[in-house]
């Protein structure tokens, strides 16, 4: 690992009850933000207030934080929504800011798209979420394919709690990434490749929630059911939109497994679609590293060892290998 790769970056993310972690480097761009803002508390304490809402934080004040290591401020949840909207309003100043990494970026687009994505995935029709998930995807490819992005800050900043948004947007940029180290995508086809990542899931929303977020083991028939996502979204985008072949293979295939023993048609890996290939791998990441109703969040090198574990089996080999590599390295 680098000297730019601490340890920290890679340990099991922290996700607060009722509160969401936003980076400090957002409010470089948006100084009076429309909540009360909130410090790190000690281990296993709630966070502690550090200003109410309205009150206008300085770069003097930024800067100060920064200099004692603080990399995020919390918000909680009841506020979320208002400081999102704050946050899409100021997206193209917090682009065009020096100050604010590419890492950084990518986790405030996913932070402001989070509420109202969240929405389009719940609705019965799915053009809302399609339109979400175009408008969101050319953002993450116009953020991942044009600069170097180091992989354990970007894991580092981004949300790692159950919410659909969070997973979605996860899986699309861990897909990303991986995918452009593997020249899977360049600047012509990156926002189709995260566009398919992003609606991969898109059926779950027609599985009863029990059954998609039940704690304990699922039974036999809750399995069956919760197996024909892939081709339940699959149906219905065909139908309903005009999403490219290879983005729907994301979306059918991504269960699929290298050795024939995935769902929905258990087809071995020559006849699964590279881009379906590379999302297994990052949805397999995001949902070891993410925050389940029944389990908390792995850390990076455990969750690694699982997919290196069902490397050949379950996932290809050499993707699983270019993800580590890029989770254990940082370009910088």
């Amino acid at each position: 690992m680098s000297a730019h790769s601490p340890a920290n970056l890679l340990a099991a993310p922290s996700v607060v009850d009722g509160f969401t972690r936003m980076p400090l480097a957002a409010f470089w761009a948006a100084h009076r933000p429309p909540a009360s803002l909130y410090l790190p508390g000690p281990s296993g304490e709630p966070p502690k207030l550090l200003c109410k809402r309205g009150y206008e934080l300085r770069d003097e004040h930024l800067q100060e934080l920064s200099s004692r290591g603080m990399r995020a401020l919390y918000v909680a949840n009841s506020e979320l929504a208002e400081v999102s909207a704050a946050l899409l309003d100021a997206l193209d100043a917090i682009a065009e800011n020096a100050r604010v990494e590419p890492h950084e970026r990518v986790a405030i687009v996913q932070l402001a798209e989070a509420p109202a994505f969240d929405v389009t995935l719940r609705l019965i029709h799915c053009g809302k979420a399609v339109a979400a998930a175009q408008r969101i995807g050319q953002r993450l490819a116009d953020l991942l394919i044009g600069e170097s992005v180091d992989a354990p800050a970007l894991f580092a900043s981004l949300q790692h709690d159950d919410r659909a948004s969070i997973r979605a947007t996860n899986g699309a940029v861990y897909g990303l990434v991986l995918a452009k180290r593997l020249g899977l995508v360049d600047a012509d086809n990156a926002a189709e490749f995260a566009v398919g990542a992003l609606l991969r899931d898109l059926g779950e929303r027609l599985i009863p929630p029990q059954i998609v977020n039940k704690p304990t083991r699922l039974t036999p028939a809750d399995r069956t059911l919760l197996e024909s996502h892939p081709t339940r979204g699959y149906a219905e985008l065909r139908q309903s939109s005009d999403l490219t072949q290879a983005q729907l293979m994301i979306v059918y295939q991504h269960h699929e497994h290298v050795d024939g023993g995935g769902y929905p048609v258990a087809i071995i890996e020559q006849e699964i679609h590279p881009w379906a290939q590379a999302i297994a791998v990052a949805d397999a990441f995001e949902g070891l590293t993410g925050r389940r109703a029944w389990r908390d969040a792995l850390d990076v090198p455990t969750a690694l060892a699982q997919l290196i574990a069902g490397a050949d089996r379950q996932f290809n080999r050499e993707m699983v290998a270019c993800w580590q590599q890029a989770l254990m390295t940082s370009p910088r």
